[in-house]
């Protein structure tokens, strides 16, 4: 989750002309098939984005604000490193040892 915010954050600097950001924003065109819609990557950084609290819709104009955005980069990265030791059952800390 959190180099997907990284990458993220990299291509919202980019401007409107390059292939990533329009990748990353860009909706394909034509037909779409039956079923549910595809996920795009827009819709996951938001996904991942509301996990760790922010729930404004314009995260490319945020990601512009580089302090704030790492803020929220190094929250998720945080949250999956404390859910992975509660899916482990890990109930000591790795750098006890340098107390």
């Amino acid at each position: 989750m959190h180099r997907r915010l990284r990458w993220a954050g990299h291509v919202a600097h980019m401007g409107e002309s390059r292939n990533a950001y329009r990748v990353l924003v860009g909706r394909s065109e034509g037909k779409r098939p039956l079923g549910r819609p595809r996920r795009i990557w827009e819709d996951n950084i938001k996904m991942d984005l509301r996990e760790v609290g922010y729930d404004d819709r314009d995260w490319i104009n945020f990601a512009q604000y580089r302090d704030q955005w790492r803020a929220y980069v190094r929250a998720a990265m945080n949250l999956r490193v404390s859910n992975f030791f509660c899916e482990h059952g890990v109930t000591w800390c790795i750098f006890a040892w340098m107390k």
